[in-house]
Formats: structure tokens, sequence, C-alpha cells
């Protein structure tokens, strides 16, 4: 069994194939906006990703 075939049959996402969906994603989600509207929607998730590893480490 060659190596390609082993990670075919693995039913989790890979790493990569993870952060083309979130590229995808972000992608689809700004396509219309403008530039300042991109920017607003780029500081909600700097905001919001902040928020919530502040949220998700202060509880250990």
């Amino acid at each position: 069994m060659n190596n390609k075939s082993a990670i075919e049959k693995n039913n989790h996402p890979s790493m990569l194939e993870q952060l083309r969906a979130i590229r995808d994603k972000i992608s689809f989600e700004i396509m219309h906006l403008n530039k300042e509207q991109m920017k607003l929607y780029f500081e909600r998730k700097k905001t919001s990703f902040t928020e919530a590893m502040q949220k998700r480490y202060s509880k250990k």
C-alpha cells in the first residue's frame, strides 16, 4: 500500500484542506465588499478571534 492510498482512506480533512476551506469562505464573504467594508470586516474578525482565544485560555 502506498502513502497516497493511506491518505485517501483518512476521512478527516488534512490541514491543507482545512486552510483552503477557510480561504474559500473568506473569499466568498468579502467578494462584493468595498475597501472600507473590507477593513471593517477584518477588524470585526480580528476582535472576535481575540475574544474567542481569551475565553478559551482563561478557562484553564
